[in-house]
């Protein structure tokens, strides 16, 4: 009698155990589904624990997790099977592209599951017409959290053929479908809301941001998605500035910063903030997050880092490159040194939205070096690599730089054609900056000139700029003429006076 007590006992709290796992997988606390069912044999835990490895990107201890699983009945042996091809597709980046053939014995929403896992082993396997008709079939499920995993697979299938709308929509349901269930795969609501918030910003469909930002005030901050979360912030602060709102852009941009995340991605609202303040002119503050955002990046073992990592390095080039451009060049060369190759389109060449960030930030840093013609040609590839794949935003950005370079308004089209989407915004300002300053008579000085017109505003005479510069003095009264007649002056004196009239 006593034996049989304990062993119900026993088996209450493995029961109570298992489901203390469920529900922290619910929220993506992974942590704690490592910490209760990594010394678990039965075979509920073991497909529950091989799951959870596989949402870490841990392939190889699924598929070491499911070689030593038991399966008990027939729906524990589909499970197995099913994440044991999956986690072979992962590890391989390949997939035969068979189905497993599953008993009738398995319930239906196992069933369902192996739909679903075989789906998401065809996408990762680069099989996407067919991951595309098998997710559709978990799509039309009727249970909410299994329709959920489809549509959002059908999402991914879509932004993998840059058909933005489709993929957007298929997120937002996606937000919907789970937003009644409790408890909800917060892990699938969050992935998906990040990708939609992405894809709101780089390609200007605003529309979204009402509903998007909604939705992310109710994520939850827990360890499994705390990365997720953090990023789709950081989009929703983007969206508000350029929306107009500023104060509401910095609030969720420090809200983004509490975040407790890894290095590099604590770099990540550190490199917006940084942003936010250069756009607005206050340059010590824009150094300030940079030297953050440099701190949490020096923390990592980039030996063992992913690309999505290593992105994060090309953004900090990409950011530094317009304030300091000795630190934006070895952050570039570091991000190319683990790929062997010096061109970030072949470096990049599986990822466009590191190719082109990484042309971005090469051009950036020519421009910074006074080299003009390498310039212009990597900020115009990246541009035209954004256009061709739909992303209004960075395009419209770096076409800013290219006229800079260039100072002409014809490199303003992308920046000009996305301000229907977003007028009132930064981005109409700084185009209207530029614009301005193409229009003044400053725009025609060269450097040379530039740097005698420092001199002259300084209160310096002829023979002192001319020491100052390692020039003859008759040298730089001839190109103190020169500025006289481009800007339309005669005389010292009118020259400065326009300076400050032009900076008031």
């Amino acid at each position: 009698m006593k034996r049989h007590t304990r062993t119900a006992s026993s088996n209450q709290n493995d029961s109570s155990e298992f489901e203390r796992a469920r529900a922290a997988w619910a929220i993506a606390d992974y942590d704690t589904v490592l910490d209760v069912l990594t010394h678990r044999t039965d075979g509920s835990s073991q497909v529950l624990l091989a799951r959870t490895q596989l949402r870490l990107d841990r392939a190889d201890d699924a598929i070491d997790t499911l070689k030593v699983m038991r399966p008990s009945d027939p729906d524990e042996a589909a499970w197995s099977e099913i994440l044991s091809s999956y986690a072979r597709a992962r590890r391989n980046g390949s997939h035969d592209g068979h189905a497993i053939s599953v008993p009738r014995a398995v319930s239906t929403a196992t069933r369902a599951m192996v739909s679903y896992y075989h789906a998401l082993g065809l996408w990762r396997g680069g099989q996407i017409e067919a991951a595309a008709d098998a997710a559709e079939t978990v799509a039309s499920n009727r249970e909410a959290a299994i329709s959920a995993l489809g549509t959002e697979l059908l999402g991914f299938i879509e932004a993998e053929r840059h058909r933005w709308p489709t993929a957007a929509r298929r997120f937002m349901e996606v937000i919907d479908l789970l937003s009644h269930e409790r408890p909800a795969d917060e892990y699938v609501r969050a992935s998906s809301l990040h990708a939609v918030s992405s894809i709101m910003v780089e390609t200007l469909d605003l529309d979204l941001a009402p509903r998007i930002i909604e939705a992310s005030n109710t994520l939850r901050q827990t360890g499994g998605i705390a990365r997720v979360v953090m990023q789709t912030r950081v989009h929703v602060a983007l969206a508000q500035s350029l929306l107009g709102d500023d104060a509401g852009c910095y609030q969720t941009l420090l809200t983004a910063r509490m975040a407790d995340v890894p290095p590099p991605f604590r770099a990540v609202p550190d490199l917006a903030l940084s942003a936010f303040h250069r756009r607005r002119g206050h340059l010590e503050l824009a150094r300030f997050h940079l030297d953050i955002a440099q701190g949490n990046m020096a923390e990592t073992d980039w030996g063992c880092s992913d690309l999505e990592a290593r992105l994060v390095l090309v953004s900090f080039a990409a950011e530094a490159a317009l304030i300091e451009s000795k630190r934006a060049g070895t952050a570039l060369t570091k991000a190319l040194s683990f790929t062997g190759r010096r061109d970030p389109l072949l470096a990049f060449e599986h990822d466009e939205r590191a190719a082109f960030l990484a042309l971005l930030a090469r051009g950036r840093i020519a421009m910074q070096r006074g080299r003009t013609e390498d310039a212009i040609r990597d900020i115009e590839t990246a541009i035209s690599g954004w256009q061709r794949i739909g992303y209004l935003y960075r395009a419209a950005v770096a076409s800013l730089d290219l006229a800079r370079v260039t100072m002409t308004t014809q490199s303003l089209g992308p920046a000009q054609s996305a301000l229907r989407h977003v007028p009132n915004s930064w981005l109409g300002s700084a185009a209207q900056t530029i614009e301005e300053e193409i229009a003044s008579p400053f725009a025609s000085l060269s450097p040379a000139e530039l740097r005698v017109v420092d001199g002259i505003c300084a209160g310096k005479t002829s023979r002192q700029i001319a020491a100052d510069l390692k020039r003859s003095p008759m040298t730089v009264r001839n190109q103190t003429i020169s500025i006289f007649r481009k800007v339309g002056v005669t005389t010292r004196s009118a020259l400065v006076a326009k300076i400050k009239a032009r900076q008031t």
